[in-house]
């Protein structure tokens, strides 16, 4: 999908599309493993295949070299959550170029943005970890909405459908159906605006960072958006309950 209001890097694409086919890899599965660990295959076997002879030793040796490096790639993409955001930059009155602290002013955002309502969903796009019940996964670029209940909590609801990598590879059944991320807005530690990269789309999106529970480690979500207009939506709502310092 295309936005007018983005300058695209294209770098930055293709490092959101190589991160995006990782987590391709990481949530399909063939035989019971996912695509991921099939890698290890590269690592594995080269060497056992060289040493009965019936395989080169340079191709004993850079097969592993190989599949070493494309396990340490997958293991980059999943710790930067499979995205890549960019945030927007203002130029400051000396001349330097620092984040967005304040609201800014966007081309493409109407001048009137209707404020969000209770139990109201906004169609969204998640990454980050979620969670159901005693489960958590890890999820980038998935269709969800993102609402707020009388308390002010806001639930972030993603929907896991059933697909296949390559037409051969599904995934799990178990992550399949419906996952959840709850945060209230006074507990934000962080409000980014920017663009979100995912695969090779990128839309005007939000990085958010609270608390976890009970004391845990940090929250980061990431959340992309149809228009710039539905993006100044939530960011009018947060800024209802936000600490200031968050933004």
């Amino acid at each position: 999908m295309k936005h007018p209001t983005i300058r695209r890097s294209l770098g930055k694409t293709l490092l959101a599309g190589w991160r995006h086919f990782c987590y391709q890899l990481a949530h399909h599965r063939l035989l019971g493993l996912s695509l991921r660990n099939w890698i290890w295959a590269l690592v594995v076997l080269p060497p056992l295949v060289a040493w009965i002879g019936r395989l080169s030793w340079m191709w004993g040796i850079l097969l592993p070299v190989l599949g070493a490096v494309l396990l340490a790639a997958a293991e980059g993409a999943r710790r930067r959550q499979y995205v890549v955001f960019a945030p927007t930059r203002r130029a400051a009155p000396d001349g330097h170029v620092s984040e967005e602290s304040e609201r800014p002013t966007q081309a493409g955002v109407p001048s009137s943005v209707t404020s969000l309502e209770v139990d109201q969903p906004l169609r969204c796009w998640v990454s980050g970890r979620l969670g159901v019940e005693d489960k958590e996964r890890a999820l980038a670029g998935e269709r969800a909405s993102i609402s707020f209940v009388h308390t002010r909590e806001h639930v972030v609801m993603a929907q896991v459908r059933r697909t296949r990598f390559l037409l051969l590879a599904p995934v799990s059944g178990t992550e399949i159906g419906y996952w959840y991320a709850f945060f209230h807005p006074r507990d934000l530690k962080e409000i980014a605006r920017g663009t979100l990269y995912n695969g090779f789309s990128a839309r005007p999106g939000l990085r958010l960072g609270y608390p976890g529970e009970e004391g845990g480690q940090s929250v980061q979500l990431y959340l992309g958006f149809e228009d710039a207009g539905a993006q100044q939506r939530l960011l009018d709502d947060l800024r209802l309950d936000a600490p200031a310092e968050a933004f």
